[in-house]
């Protein structure tokens, strides 16, 4: 997806900013999207209703009145939850807790359908960078919104370097700034247009896509499981001279051997075995 880019002076630039689709043009999963709000929601929720039970209700040390001869229902405290000024049983109390959570890859998911969804509407534009000066910063960025195509509640989506930009913003009502690792669901569905600065869409894509680093990672993982696999049919004695010797890895191993390298402490026995267990020729 590509889409247009915008200077601050709001003039439409002759190049265009292509979007990684694996953000800006996955799919879109609503139920996925209210979870995540939902979740958002109950995490803002504070816990500050509280009733006291009847051990802390004040008063109420002395038994009413006698347990028998009064003709009337025995009673032990008058702080008892069916007394006037008594205790309440099951009410709110401060100690629940509200807390819900998302796994990680449900909240990028949920994030790259909203992001989607943004783009799709074609309510996402992309500013090239800004220069707010010292002085009336107010002023300067209803300018810049006044000269942008957008209109009604405004999100600015930054890195962090643009601090005239969030003193600019603070006493105006429809207008925030968020820090792109700040992002999340609720604020983007929150707001009419989303204004992302172009420095930031290459931290998006790696923050909220799926990482190549992931990938990598999974394979020098699985190429090290080999590598012990390998290693464990060895005998023990030889793997104890290998790693001795600084040779720990399949290539490290297999690169001394196809070189005719001396290894101190192995004979030509150990190293046909090594020869068998590598597949070298």
């Amino acid at each position: 997806m590509q889409l247009p880019l915008y200077d601050a002076k709001g003039t439409k630039l002759n190049k265009k900013v292509t979007l990684d689709s694996e953000v800006f043009g996955s799919k879109i999963n609503m139920i996925l999207v209210r979870q995540s709000l939902h979740v958002y929601s109950m995490n803002q929720r504070q816990a500050t209703a509280h009733t006291k039970i009847r051990s802390e209700v004040h008063g109420g040390g002395a038994k009413p009145w006698a347990q028998k001869g009064t003709g009337r229902a025995r009673h032990g405290s008058i702080r008892s939850p069916i007394w006037k000024g008594g205790g309440v049983v099951f009410g709110p109390r401060s100690s629940r807790n509200y807390k819900r959570k998302l796994t990680k890859k449900m909240r990028k998911a949920a994030m790259r359908s909203v992001l989607s969804y943004v783009a799709e509407e074609k309510r996402l534009i992309i500013l090239e960078k800004i220069d707010i000066k010292d002085k009336h910063l107010t002023r300067q960025v209803l300018d810049i919104i006044e000269k942008l195509p957008v209109d009604g509640k405004i999100l600015f989506i930054q890195g962090g370097e643009h601090k005239n930009l969030y003193l600019g913003c603070r006493n105006l009502e429809k207008i925030n700034v968020i820090n792109v690792f700040e992002t999340n669901v609720y604020d983007i569905l929150n707001h009419d247009y989303i204004v992302v600065f172009q420095n930031v869409l290459d931290t998006m894509s790696t923050f909220w896509g799926k990482k190549e680093k992931v990938l990598e990672k999974k394979k020098d993982e699985i190429q090290k499981k080999d590598t012990l696999k390998e290693m464990s049919e060895l005998p023990t004695r030889v793997k104890t001279i290998l790693d001795k010797q600084g040779l720990k890895t399949k290539e490290q191993i297999v690169s001394a051997v196809k070189k005719g390298k001396k290894i101190e402490g192995i004979g030509q026995k150990s190293i046909e075995e090594i020869k068998k267990v590598y597949n070298i020729s």
